[in-house]
Parts: C-alpha cells; structure tokens; sequence
C-alpha cells in the first residue's frame, strides 16, 4: 500500500485481520483506499502498518491524474529514457538499464511548492531523495511535466 509518496508494508504475521489482507490482495494497484492502523516501525521510504481497517474510497481529482499517468512512458527528447507507472510506483529504463523503483503521489503540494498545481511528488527510497513535478497537462498519449525549482519541460508520449 502507497500512501504520501511512501510505501506501508502490512504483513501477515496476527496482527492484521485475515479479511483485511484478503481484501489488499483483491485490489487493483493504484485503488484509493482508506485505511486504519498502527504503524509498528518507521523506516526510511516508509513504514509497517498493523492495520486494523481498509476500505474503497472515492477517487478525487489526484487520484484520477494518478490514475492518468498509468502505463509506459518515453522521453519526446530521447526514447531510450522510458519508464513504467503502475500503481504509485514507476520504474526507470535507460537504454535497457532498469533502475531503482520510485513511489509516486499526486499532491496538492510539494515541498516548498503550492498553488499552481498539481504536483508530481517523486521520492526515491534508497537515497531519500524527493523531487518535484508541477503536472503542466496530461492526456491518454502525452504529458508535460515542469521539474522544479529549475522550472524546465519535459515532454512525455505514451509507449504504444
């Protein structure tokens, strides 16, 4: 489960009901849940939960752009810079060469950054880094994304 850009871990070791987990493993990746629990260790890029509670909620307007970022993507500059988005996470392909998977969250806000929005909240777990993307616009074949604070374009088209 993925919540404010960071990735919660359940397990199934008592402490979360047998119900609650049969319905996390019923969800398609990307599902807007609400959830109740007790986080039971921190760690850096996220946390385990004992939940108690998981439920369907409704989708707002984040989560239909997350939703929207869904599939396969390429740089418009270089198509060897690819990268897919499943659920809140996206994994990097340069030229063949994966990478480290990132947790993704559409957000009202990032870091120093509101207004203007939305943002794309990119972090990645194993260095801790955070960056940040204003949403410039999205469609079904292409994106534009702003990379801040430099404030540049990059351009996006959907792999086919």
């Amino acid at each position: 489960v993925h919540g404010a850009g960071r990735k919660l871990f359940v397990y199934e070791d008592g402490r979360t009901a047998t119900e609650v987990l049969d319905f996390l493993r019923a969800q398609e990746p990307g599902t807007p849940l609400a959830v109740v629990g007790q986080v039971t260790k921190k760690f850096a890029g996220g946390a385990s939960l004992a939940m108690e509670l998981a439920l369907p909620r409704a989708a707002g307007p984040n989560d239909r752009i997350l939703h929207q970022l869904q599939g396969h993507w390429y740089a418009a500059e270089d198509a060897n810079a690819q990268f897919s988005i499943l659920g809140a996470e996206r994994q990097n392909v340069f030229q063949g060469a994966v990478s480290d998977i990132e947790f993704l969250s559409v957000q009202d806000r990032c870091a120093d950054f509101a207004g203007k929005g939305p943002y794309l909240h990119v972090f990645e777990p194993d260095t801790g880094e955070d960056q940040c993307f204003a949403i410039d616009s999205i469609d079904t074949q292409q994106m534009t994304l702003i990379f801040l604070p430099r404030g540049n374009f990059l351009q996006y088209k959907r792999l086919k």
